[in-house]
C-alpha cells in the first residue's frame, strides 16, 4: 500500500521479506537488515514523482539506525520530501516502532532534480585491470564477509570475482538469475547496488569486524535498469576513528559510466551510527568496548542495538543509555517478559530472569556473549 500526502510528498508503505523475499538474504551480525541500497532506491523512486519524471540525484545523505525485519512482519515505512528549492527536496526514511506511536530515523539528505550533470568519460577495463592484478574469487569475497559478521544469502550474491590492489578495486557484478526480470523495476537494482559497496572491502583486505556504510555525498544515476555492471572502487585514506571514504564508479561492459557514489563513508560498526547522525536522540547509542560474539553470528554493534530498541519500544523511552537500570526505568516482571519474549524471536535465548537481574543494558550484553562463548 502506498499513500501520498501533499503539499509536501509523502509515501508511506508496508515493507516485508514475503513480498520482497530476497531482502531476507541481507543480514548483519546475523539480523535480517535493509541495505543502505535499499533507501538509495527508495528515494530516487520518490523523485521521479517528485519531478515528474526528471532524473534525479540523492546527496548529502546520512544512515542513522539499521531497519530490522522479524518473522516476515511488514514494516511501515515512511519516507517524506520537503521542498527546499524548485528543484530540490530534504528527505528523510523511517520505520514506525512496534510501539506504534515513535518513528525510527533510517536515512536523510537532499534529493536534487535539476540539470543532471555530464555523465564522466569512459574508463576502459584494461587501464583497471593493468593495476589491480590480484584476483579474489567470489567464494573468498563472501568468505571474508561473513567472517566480519556480514552475511549474504544468494540473492545478494551479485559479485562474480574481484580484482583488487590496496586502495583500489575492480568488481564484476550480475544480478542472480532469478532477479533479472526485476531489473526494470528500479533505476539501479538495490542487490546490484550493494554488490558494488560490498566491493569496497576488497580494496581492504586483512580488515576485522563489521564496518558498515554510515554517509553518502552523492549518488548520481546515468543509465537505468541494468542487470550486469563492473564496480570501480577507489578508497581514501583511514581517519582516526577507524573509518575511510570511497569513490565508487559502476561501468557497463563497454566502460560507460552508469552511476557514481562519492564520499561513501564507511565505519566499523561499533561507532558507525553515531557518528553519523546529526543528533544522538535519533541514532542507537553504540560503545565501542564490549566484544563481538566469536563466532560472528550477532555483531555488538547488532546486539546493542536490537536491545535498546526493544527496551524502548516496551518501555516507551525515547531516550535510552546502556547504564540505565531496568527497574528505574519502570520495568517489572510483565515487561521483562514481553522483552524477552520480543528478543527471543530474533533467536537470541534471553529469560525475564537475565533482564531482572542484570539490570542494564551493559549486563545483559555479557550475559549473552558469554552463553554464544559457551556453544560455539
Amino acid at each position: 500500500m502506498i499513500t501520498t500526502s501533499s503539499p509536501d510528498l509523502q509515501l508511506t508503505l508496508q515493507l516485508d521479506t514475503r513480498s520482497l523475499p530476497y531482502l531476507a538474504d541481507h543480514k548483519i551480525g546475523g539480523l535480517q537488515a535493509l541495505p543502505a541500497s535499499a533507501y538509495l532506491e527508495m528515494v530516487l523512486a520518490a523523485g521521479l514523482s517528485a519531478s515528474k519524471g526528471r532524473p534525479c540525484r540523492v546527496e548529502d545523505v546520512q544512515l542513522h539506525e539499521l531497519l530490522l525485519f522479524n518473522d516476515q512482519a511488514a514494516r511501515t515505512v515512511r519516507i517524506t520530501l520537503a521542498s527546499n528549492t524548485d528543484d530540490a527536496w530534504l528527505f528523510s526514511i523511517e520505520s514506525l516502532r512496534s510501539s506504534g506511536s515513535d518513528w525510527a530515523m533510517h536515512a536523510n539528505g537532499v534529493l536534487r532534480c535539476d540539470a543532471p550533470p555530464a555523465a564522466p568519460a569512459p574508463i576502459l577495463h584494461s587501464e583497471i585491470l593493468a593495476r589491480c592484478g590480484e584476483q579474489l574469487r567470489a567464494t573468498d569475497h563472501y568468505a571474508a564477509m561473513q567472517a566480519r559478521g556480514l552475511h549474504y544469502g544468494p540473492a545478494f550474491k551479485a559479485v562474480e570475482v574481484i580484482w583488487r590492489r590496496d586502495g583500489e578495486a575492480f568488481a564484476q557484478l550480475r544480478l542472480p538469475a532469478a532477479l533479472e526480470t526485476d531489473a526494470q523495476l528500479y533505476n539501479i537494482h538495490p542487490v546490484l547496488l550493494d554488490a558494488a559497496i560490498q566491493s569496497v572491502a576488497a580494496a581492504r583486505p586483512g580488515e576485522s569486524g563489521t564496518s558498515l556504510p554510515v554517509a553518502l555525498g552523492r549518488l548520481v544515476v546515468y543509465e537505468r535498469r541494468r542487470v550486469r555492471l563492473w564496480s570501480h572502487v577507489v578508497v581514501g585514506a583511514e581517519s582516526q576513528d577507524g573509518g575511510f571514504s570511497a569513490d565508487v564508479t559502476l561501468l557497463d561492459e563497454a566502460g560507460k559510466v552508469v552511476a557514481t557514489l562519492h564520499g561513501l563513508r564507511i565505519q566499523p560498526a561499533a561507532t558507525a551510527h553515531s557518528a553519523a547522525a546529526p543528533t544522538v536522540a535519533t541514532a542507537p547509542a553504540v560503545a565501542a568496548a564490549a566484544p563481538v560474539v566469536s563466532n560472528g553470528e550477532l555483531a555488538h554493534a547488532a546486539l546493542e542495538q536490537l536491545l535498546t530498541r526493544t527496551w524502548k519500544d516496551v518501555l516507551g523511552l525515547r531516550e535510552l543509555e546502556r547504564s540505565d537500570r531496568f527497574f528505574d526505568l519502570g520495568g517489572d516482571s510483565i515487561t521483562a517478559t514481553q522483552i524477552a519474549d520480543k528478543i527471543g524471536r530474533a533467536g537470541i535465548v534471553v529469560s525475564p530472569k537475565d533482564i531482572l537481574e542484570t539490570q542494564t543494558i551493559t549486563k545483559l550484553m555479557l550475559v549473552i556473549n558469554a552463553r554464544k562463548e559457551q556453544t560455539s
